[in-house]
C-alpha cells in the first residue's frame, strides 16, 4: 500500500474528534509555512488571510467527509451488505457523498493552495520592485554600524502629527556620522513603511524592516503632547535581539530640536564607544527654527506630489525664516530646477554649500557634489556622488543626483545619457513611487524607441499622480512616440491653453526625445500663439520648428520660420538664420554667408530689452547677445575661409566678461573658433587640439535651450575630426549622442547619421551602416 493510501486509511479509521485534532495541527503547520513565505517575499497581510480563509472553509468539509466515511465503515462492519454506492439514506445526496471522499478532499486542498501560490507568484511578478535593494542586487548585508530610525507614534495635538515622520529625518541626521554609525536613508525607509506599514509598538516587525535596509540597530519611540509641552521617549534596539532595548532616552520641553539633541545623545551613550566628542558638538543639524522646519516639511510634501510651485514657495519661506538653513536652500535649488528657473537653481545651490558647516560630513559631501553639478563641473560631481553611494548604498538622493549628472551631461563627453538608467532604477528599487526617476526613465525609453517600456512607465507615473506638474510632457512622449497623427492632433489641441512653462516642456520633450519630427513641430507651434504669449516665447517656438525642419531637409520652410521672427525681432531672426546656415550639411552660397556675416557684425546687443521671463527656455540668451554676436561672426568667417578673422573674434570673445553663472562659455566658444580656423586651414590635428581646450563648465539647463552653451557645432566637429584621424570608436560616441540635450541638436542629426554610416562601414558593421543611411 502506498504511503498516501496508508495515511488516508488511517484518517478514515479515526473518530471525528481525532480528525478535528489532526486537521487543526495540519492547519497550524500550513499557516507557519505561509508566514515564512510572507516574510521571505514581503507579501501583504491579505495573502495570509486568504490562506486562513481556505483553512476555515475546509474544516467543515473535512468533518463531513470523516462523518460519511465513519457511517459507511460502521455499516460494513455490521454485515449489512450495503455497498458504498447504495448507502443513500439521510440528508446527504448521492452526488455529495460521491464527492466527499478522502482522495477528492486531498486533491481539492492541493488545488486550492496551488491556486494561492499562483496568485502570490503573479503578485510578486507585477508588484513594484523590491525595496530590499536595487534590481539584481539582493538584500543588503546587516551591519552593526547602520541604524534605522522608524516613525514615532504621536499623541496629543494634531499640530504635532508631522513629528511622527519628522523624527525619522531629525534623529536620523543626528545619529549619522556619530563614530562609525551611519543612518538608513529616511526617504527610502519612509517610502517602504508607507507602502507596507509597521505597527508603532511592534519591535519584531520593526526589526524585520531594519534588516531589509542592512541596519543592525533601530530606534522606536513616541511623542506625547500636553499643554504645548512635548515628552519624547525613544529606545535603541539590536535587529538580531529586539526583545530588550540597548539604550533608552527621554526628554521633555517645548522646543522639538533641543529635545532631539538630548534624545540622540542619550541613545548614543548606549552604543559601544559612547557618543564621542564629535557627537557632543552636534548642534541643530538642519535649523534652529521650528517654523522653518515646518515650512521645509511642507515643501517636501508638495515636492513628492510634483507640485513644484508650492514646493518652491514653501522652501522660500523656510530660508526666509532661517537664512542659514542649508538643506532648505538645497531643496529650493532642486524645486527651481524643475520649474526651469536656472538662475535661482544655481544661486540657491551656492547658498546651500555656503551654510553647510552645521551639517554632518555626509550631508556636506552631498552639497559639495551638488554645487559642482550646478557649476557645470560634471566629472567632479559624478565622482562625488559615486563616492557617496559607495559608502551609503541606500542614499536615494545621491543615487538620483548621480542619475541627473549622467542623464544631462554625458552627451557633452561623447557618452550616452541612457547610462543614467541604472542610478534611476536604484532610486525606484528603494522608492517605487518616485516620479522624478520615472520621468527620466520615460525619456530614455522614448529616445531608444522602446514603446512598450515607455507605455508601462508612463502609465505607472500617471497612476501615481495624474495631476502632477509633469503629466503633460509624459503624455506627450507617450502619444507622439507612437506616431499616430490623429491621437497627436487630439492631444496637442487639448494642450493649446497651457501656460508657456508647461508648453516649453511639451515642445522640448516632443522635439528631442520622441524623434517624431512632424509632431514635434506641431508641439512647438503652440508656443507661437501671438494672442497669448510674448515675443521671447514666440521666438522659442519658431526656433524649435526651424531646427526640426532642417533635420527633415526642409530648408525653405525653416527659413520661413526665420522670416516670422523677423516681423517682430530682427536681432533674433539674424542670429537664428546665421546658425541655421552653419549647420553641417546645409548648403549655403558664399554670397549668403557674406551677407549674414555683415548683418551679424552690425548687430547691437544693447538694443535688446530683457524679457523678464524666469524660465531658462526664454531668457537663456539675454546676457549673452554680445558673446553670440562675436561667435557667429567668427564662425561665418571660418566658413568663408578667413581663419585669421576667426582667431581675432576668438580673442575678442575671451575678453568679454562672462555672464553671471555662465561658467566657461566664453572661453569654450573661443576655443571652438580657434578650432574652426585650424580646420579652415586643413589642420585636422590642430583643430582637434583646439577642441581639447574646451572645459564645458556649464549648467546643463543652459545647454538645453542654447546651441551656444551646448557647443553643438563643436561636438559635431569633434566627431568628424576623430573620424578623419581614424579614431572610429571615439567618433561614434560623439556623433551617436547628438540630439539628446537641446532642440538645436536635432538639426545636426542627418549629418551625424551620414558620418556614422561611413564609420560603421569602415568598422565592418554593414547592418548598422544601413540603418544610418536610412
Amino acid at each position: 500500500m502506498r504511503p498516501i493510501d496508508r495515511l488516508i486509511e488511517g484518517v478514515r479509521n479515526r473518530s471525528l474528534w481525532q480528525v478535528a485534532g489532526l486537521y487543526a495541527a495540519g492547519a497550524w503547520v500550513t499557516l507557519q509555512v505561509v508566514d515564512v513565505l510572507a516574510d521571505a517575499f514581503d507579501l501583504p497581510g491579505r495573502f495570509a488571510a486568504i490562506a486562513l480563509a481556505f483553512l476555515i472553509v475546509g474544516f467543515p468539509i473535512v468533518l463531513a467527509t470523516a462523518h460519511l466515511q465513519q457511517r459507511r465503515l460502521g455499516r460494513v462492519d455490521a454485515g449489512s451488505g450495503e455497498s458504498e454506492s447504495s448507502a443513500g439514506e439521510g440528508p446527504v445526496t448521492p452526488a455529495v457523498r460521491r464527492f466527499l471522499t478522502w482522495r477528492n478532499v486531498a486533491a481539492a486542498g492541493v488545488a486550492i493552495f496551488a491556486l494561492w501560490g499562483v496568485v502570490v507568484t503573479g503578485w510578486l511578478l507585477t508588484r513594484d520592485q523590491p525595496t530590499a535593494g536595487p534590481v539584481g542586487v539582493g538584500a543588503l548585508e546587516v551591519s552593526p554600524s547602520v541604524v534605522a530610525v522608524l516613525p514615532f507614534s504621536v499623541r496629543g495635538s494634531a499640530d504635532y502629527e508631522h513629528l511622527g515622520d519628522g523624527m525619522v529625518n531629525l534623529l536620523g541626521i543626528k545619529l549619522d556620522g556619530a563614530g562609525d554609525l551611519r543612518s538608513v536613508d529616511s526617504r527610502a525607509l519612509l517610502s517602504h513603511i508607507t507602502r507596507q506599514g509597521v505597527p508603532a509598538d511592534d519591535p519584531e516587525a520593526a526589526a524585520a524592516v531594519a534588516a531589509r535596509f542592512g541596519a543592525g540597530l533601530f530606534v522606536m519611540g513616541d511623542v506625547v503632547e500636553g499643554g504645548r509641552r512635548l515628552q519624547v521617549a525613544a529606545a535603541l534596539y539590536r535587529t538580531d535581539n529586539w526583545a530588550s532595548a540597548v539604550a533608552e532616552a527621554s526628554a521633555e520641553g517645548e522646543e522639538p530640536f533641543a529635545l532631539v539633541d538630548d534624545v540622540a545623545t542619550q541613545l548614543l551613550a548606549g552604543v559601544e564607544g559612547g557618543p564621542g566628542a564629535r557627537v557632543r558638538r552636534i548642534a541643530a543639524v538642519t535649523t534652529s527654527s521650528y517654523p522653518a522646519f515646518r515650512a521645509y516639511l511642507e515643501g517636501e510634501a508638495a515636492f513628492r506630489t510634483f507640485d513644484f510651485q508650492t514646493a518652491f514657495e514653501a522652501f522660500q519661506r523656510a530660508v526666509a525664516l532661517d537664512t542659514l538653513y542649508a538643506m532648505a536652500y538645497y531643496r529650493l535649488s532642486v524645486a527651481a530646477e524643475w520649474l526651469t528657473r536656472a538662475d535661482e537653481a544655481q544661486e540657491a545651490a551656492e547658498m546651500a554649500f555656503r551654510h553647510a558647516s552645521r551639517l554632518t560630513d555626509r550631508d556636506r559631501q552631498l552639497l559639495e557634489a551638488f554645487r559642482a553639478w550646478r557649476r557645470g563641473e560634471h566629472p567632479e560631481a559624478e565622482r562625488g556622488y559615486r563616492a557617496i553611494v559607495g559608502t551609503y548604498p541606500t542614499d536615494v538622493e545621491a543615487w538620483f543626483q548621480l542619475g541627473e549628472v549622467l542623464n544631462h551631461s554625458n552627451p557633452f563627453y561623447g557618452r550616452s545619457f541612457a547610462e543614467a538608467r541604472e542610478p534611476f532604477q536604484h532610486v525606484l528599487a528603494y522608492e517605487p513611487r518616485d516620479m522624478a526617476a520615472l520621468v527620466h526613465l520615460i525619456r530614455i525609453a522614448a529616445w531608444e524607441g522602446r514603446l512598450e517600456r515607455l507605455d508601462s512607465l508612463a502609465n505607472r507615473f500617471l497612476k501615481i499622480n495624474p495631476e502632477a506638474d509633469r503629466q503633460y510632457e509624459v503624455r506627450t512622449m507617450q502619444v507622439l512616440a507612437q506616431g499616430d497623427p490623429v491621437r497627436t492632433d487630439s492631444l496637442l489641441d487639448a494642450y493649446r491653453d497651457l501656460s508657456d512653462l508647461h508648453l516649453s516642456q511639451v515642445a522640448w520633450n516632443g522635439t528631442v526625445f520622441t524623434r517624431n519630427r512632424e509632431a514635434g513641430e506641431k508641439a512647438a507651434a503652440l508656443l507661437t500663439d501671438r494672442k497669448r504669449f510674448t515675443p521671447e516665447v514666440w521666438t522659442t517656438g519658431h526656433s524649435m520648428r526651424a531646427y526640426s525642419m532642417i533635420a527633415r531637409g526642409r530648408m525653405r520652410e525653416a527659413l520661413a520660420e526665420v522670416e516670422s521672427v523677423a516681423t517682430y525681432d530682427v536681432f533674433s531672426a539674424t542670429q537664428l538664420e546665421a546658425f541655421l546656415h552653419l549647420v553641417p550639411g546645409v548648403p549655403a552660397e558664399r554670397t549668403v554667408l557674406e551677407r549674414l556675416r555683415t548683418e551679424v557684425e552690425a548687430l547691437d546687443p544693447t538694443a535688446v530689452a530683457p524679457s523678464g521671463n524666469p524660465s531658462f527656455f526664454y531668457n537663456v540668451l539675454e546676457q549673452r547677445h554680445e558673446i553670440i554676436r562675436l561667435y557667429l561672426a567668427g564662425a561665418l568667417a571660418a566658413r568663408l575661409g578667413d581663419a585669421e578673422a576667426a582667431r581675432e573674434y576668438a580673442g575678442q570673445l575671451e575678453a568679454v566678461e562672462p555672464p553671471p553663472e555662465g561658467g566657461s562659455v566664453t572661453f569654450d566658444l573661443a576655443a571652438g573658433l580657434r578650432s574652426m580656423a585650424a580646420r579652415a586651414e586643413g589642420d585636422t590635428a590642430g583643430a582637434l587640439a583646439g577642441l581639447d581646450e574646451i572645459r564645458m563648465d556649464i549648467f546643463y539647463q543652459m545647454a538645453m535651450a542654447s546651441p551656444y552653451d551646448g557647443l553643438v557645432l563643436e561636438r559635431f566637429e569633434r566627431g568628424t575630426l576623430l573620424q578623419e584621424l581614424g579614431r572610429y570608436d571615439e567618433a561614434v560616441g560623439w556623433l551617436e549622442n547628438l540630439g539628446s540635450v537641446g532642440a538645436a541638436e536635432v538639426a545636426m542629426e542627418p549629418g551625424a547619421a551620414l558620418h556614422l554610416a561611413q564609420l560603421y562601414e569602415a568598422m565592418g558593421e554593414p547592418v548598422k551602416a544601413a540603418d544610418q543611411y536610412a
